[in-house]
This record gives C-alpha cells, sequence and structure tokens, in this order.
C-alpha cells in the first residue's frame, strides 16, 4: 500500500503541481487510500475519518486553485449522497460509511467532480463485480467493499479532468 501511496502523491503533484492545493489534495487522497485498506478488511469506514475529511475539505475550500465556490460544495454533499441513501433504503444496496464519505467527499471536491467519481465508481465496481461472477463463481449478494472504488472514482476524476487555473 505505501507504493500506492508513493505513486498516488506523485501522479498529483505531477498533475497539480507543486503547491498547497496538491499538498491538500496528496492528503485527502491519502486518507481515502487508508480508509479502502479498512473498509476492504474491516467491512467499516471509521466516523473518525469522515470528521478529518471535512478538515481537509475545508483546507481544499481555502488553498485549492480550482475553482470552486462554496454552494457548489454545498451541493456535492447531498448529490450523491442522497441518491444513495434513497437505493440503500429501497434495496440495502449500500452502507451507511459509503453514504457519509460520498457526502464529505463532495463537499471537498464540489458538485461536478463527486457525480464524476461517482459515475466511475460506480461503473469500475460492477466491472469487478461481474468479474467476480464469472471467475470467482461469486453471486449478486455477494457484498464488496466500495470504498476503494469511490477512491479510484475520485482519484480518476481529479487528476483527468483537472483544468489548471492557467489554462484558457
Amino acid at each position: 500500500m505505501f507504493f500506492i501511496l508513493i505513486i498516488q502523491s506523485i501522479l498529483i503533484n505531477f498533475i497539480l503541481g507543486l503547491d498547497a492545493s496538491a499538498f491538500a489534495y496528496s492528503i485527502f487522497f491519502a486518507v481515502t487510500l487508508g480508509l479502502s485498506y479498512v473498509d476492504i478488511k474491516e467491512r467499516i469506514v471509521p466516523d473518525k475519518a469522515h470528521f478529518l475529511l471535512i478538515f481537509i475539505g475545508i483546507l481544499l475550500l481555502i488553498f485549492s486553485t480550482r475553482d470552486i465556490s462554496l454552494t457548489d460544495r454545498l451541493i456535492g454533499i447531498f448529490i450523491v449522497s442522497v441518491p444513495m441513501l434513497l437505493i440503500t433504503l429501497l434495496t440495502g444496496g449500500f452502507g451507511g460509511g459509503d453514504i457519509k464519505l460520498f457526502a464529505v467527499c463532495g463537499f471537498a471536491l464540489g458538485k461536478g467532480t463527486i457525480l464524476t467519481s461517482a459515475f466511475f465508481a460506480v461503473i469500475i465496481a460492477a466491472l469487478v463485480g461481474v468479474f467476480l461472477i464469472i471467475f470467482f463463481k461469486m453471486n449478486r449478494k455477494t457484498a464488496i467493499p466500495f470504498v476503494p472504488f469511490i477512491h479510484l472514482g475520485m482519484l480518476i476524476a481529479v487528476l483527468a479532468f483537472y483544468q489548471s487555473p492557467n489554462s484558457p
């Protein structure tokens, strides 16, 4: 996992530049990577991590070179987490930690990035699920940790669609 953390930090700093914003994103993604490990091993997302990510979200609000308004961040809290909550209440599809994670990450990343992150997370999780069903004889009811897919979706969304403040 340490190797993944190093590669991830290098990518973030290479694409975003060496500034306070990239440092805050590096910490943010280090925390979500750690949460991925915890979710895989323990099947839980500790509430303390949500508070830490809120704090990092505030740092990103202050230091980020990305132009994400407070309104976009507040909408980001609800735009993915509320539909996930409704789906969970109707079908039991997601864990509460996943829903809270999307809410706090929505504040940190804003509505556009969190929507894109959710799209990538769901697609990648579905592909992995199909792979597990075909090759490991699991079924559709087999629970798989979702935080690693949330992490990967957010990382892809931030790195692939980052707009430098100096770009046209």
